[in-house]
C-alpha cells in the first residue's frame, strides 16, 4: 500500500505566474550590480568600444591584444590606475554577460595590466579622517529644538560610530535599528554589491 505525500504537490505554473517569474527575475539581474556600478561600466564600455571603432578592432569580442594596447594606451594618455582599473572591469563584465571568453584573463594582459600598476601606483587618494573634535564641533553648529537637526545629528553620530559609507548611511531605514538595553544600538547592514 502507497503511502500518501504529507504535503500536495504544487500546481503546474500558470503562463501568468511564468511571466511574473521572469519580471523577478529581471529585477534581481538589475539588483546584481549597484547603479552607480552599472552606470560606470556603461561608460567605461563606450569608451572602449570608440577605441576600438577608431583603431578598426573588434570590441566584443576583443582579442587579449586590442586590451592589452588600449590599457596601453590610456595610461601613457595619464589616466588613472583606477580608472582603468574600472574600463578593465567593464570589459570583462561585457564578455561575461555576452557568454564570451574574457580577454583579461591572459597572461599578455594581465603582465601590462601589472605593469601599469606598478609604474603609475595602486595608491587611491584618502580621504583626512573625521577627528572626535571636529565630530564636536559639527554637533555644536546643529540647531537645538529642531527635528531636522535631530536627525542630522543621529545620522552623523551613528555614521561615525559604525564607520560606515555614506552610501551605506544613507541606505539605512528605521527597521534597521534596534534599542538593545545591554549592547546599545544594533545596526543591520542591508547587503549591497559594491562596485567591483
Amino acid at each position: 500500500m502507497r503511502k500518501r505525500p504529507l504535503v500536495p504537490a504544487p500546481a503546474p505554473t500558470s503562463e501568468l505566474d511564468r511571466a511574473a517569474l521572469l519580471d523577478a527575475a529581471r529585477d534581481y539581474v538589475e539588483a546584481a550590480k549597484a547603479p552607480n556600478t552599472r552606470r560606470a561600466y556603461r561608460v567605461q564600455w563606450a569608451v572602449f568600444a570608440r577605441w576600438c571603432e577608431d583603431h578598426t578592432r573588434s570590441a566584443l569580442p576583443a582579442a587579449a591584444a586590442t586590451l592589452a594596447l588600449y590599457l596601453t594606451d590610456r595610461a601613457r594618455l595619464g589616466r588613472k590606475v583606477a580608472t582603468l582599473g574600472l574600463a578593465l572591469s567593464a570589459v570583462r563584465a561585457a564578455h561575461r554577460d555576452a557568454d564570451l571568453p574574457d580577454p583579461a584573463d591572459t597572461p599578455e594582459v594581465r603582465t601590462v595590466w601589472e605593469g601599469i600598476r606598478r609604474t603609475h601606483g595602486t595608491a587611491q587618494r584618502r580621504a583626512t579622517p573625521l577627528s572626535v573634535a571636529d565630530l564636536s564641533a559639527i554637533n555644536d553648529d546643529l540647531p537645538r529644538g529642531k527635528p531636522r537637526a535631530a536627525r542630522d545629528r543621529a545620522m552623523i553620530l551613528v555614521g561615525f560610530a559604525g564607520a560606515f559609507r555614506r552610501s551605506e548611511l544613507v541606505a539605512l531605514e528605521v527597521a534597521d535599528l534596534t534599542f538593545d538595553g545591554a549592547r546599545g544600538l544594533l545596526v543591520r547592514v542591508p547587503v549591497r554589491q559594491t562596485a567591483s
